[in-house]
C-alpha cells in the first residue's frame, strides 16, 4: 500500500468529507474512473 497526503482548501475538504469522498474506497474509485476516462 502507498500512503498519499493531499492539501485541499478547507471548504472543499469539508464538502468532500460530507459527501464521503475522502474515504480510501471513494478515492480509489475516483482515481480508477479518471484513469479509465483518460485511456479512452
Amino acid at each position: 500500500m502507498t500512503a498519499v497526503q493531499i492539501t485541499l482548501p478547507d471548504a472543499l475538504a469539508q464538502r468532500a468529507r460530507g459527501e464521503g469522498l475522502l474515504s480510501d474506497d471513494a478515492i480509489q474509485r475516483l482515481l480508477e474512473d479518471a484513469m479509465r476516462r483518460q485511456a479512452d
